[in-house]
């Protein structure tokens, strides 16, 4: 069984926390793949360390990982004994050509597999999804990381993190666009993917007419 959570905010909120916390497995310390690839290309650093003091104040052993210029046999080695892989927020598109080119995207699924369990912080999930968000790419982003258009397809649909209000217009254009669903996650909103089922976390909650094969 495949467990995927997608959050806006990673472990920011404490609601959301909490929920991720009755999932993951009890045993400590819990062994986490910091995977920092995508937030490298931002001028604004995030603040990637609050992240990981959280999940250490609840035990998990956190070990930061940088896909780039690794072979998928290093990958895989780094992987073996983890129980959880944790994407942090940034370029999804520098992420998606560092996943490619290390041969994460093909054992990504086979971790899956095995149990291990995914949680994504903002852009670090949009590489789930069977493509890119094609509309919101920008001439930079296709100019330095490439025209790539296909995700790892671990979910038939498309996530817009970070959402406001002031992104509305925004996203009905996209949707326009789209031949997928696209989901909008604010910050304090996440998806929990189990047993092929979609379940959405946040106030109002929503039901979601999205399952995953």
């Amino acid at each position: 069984m495949r467990t995927i959570i997608i959050t806006s905010s990673g472990w920011s909120l404490m609601k959301i926390v909490g929920e991720m916390l009755q999932i993951l497995p009890k045993k400590r310390p819990l062994e986490v793949a910091f995977i920092t690839t995508a937030s490298k290309t931002l001028k604004d650093k995030l603040p990637i360390g609050q992240d990981q003091i959280v999940m250490e104040e609840f035990g998990f052993h956190v070990v930061h990982y940088d896909l780039e210029k690794k072979t998928k046999d290093e990958v895989r080695e780094f992987l073996n004994n983890k129980d959880v892989i944790y994407i942090e927020d940034g370029s999804a598109f520098y992420l998606l050509k560092m996943v490619r080119e290390s041969g994460f995207d093909k054992l990504l699924p086979e971790f899956l597999d095995k149990g291990v369990i995914f949680i994504g912080r903002g852009e670090g999930n949009y590489i789930l999804s069977p493509i890119m968000h094609i509309p919101a790419w920008s001439k930079e982003d296709i100019e330095q990381f490439g025209n790539q258009v296909k995700g790892v397809n671990l979910i038939p649909f498309l996530v817009k993190t970070h959402y406001t209000k002031k992104h509305e217009q925004e996203l009905l254009e996209e949707m326009k666009l789209s031949k997928y669903p696209i989901v909008p996650l604010t910050d304090e909103e996440a998806l929990i993917i189990r047993d092929n089922k979609v379940e959405y976390l946040g106030e109002p909650s929503r039901k979601l007419n999205l399952t995953v094969n």
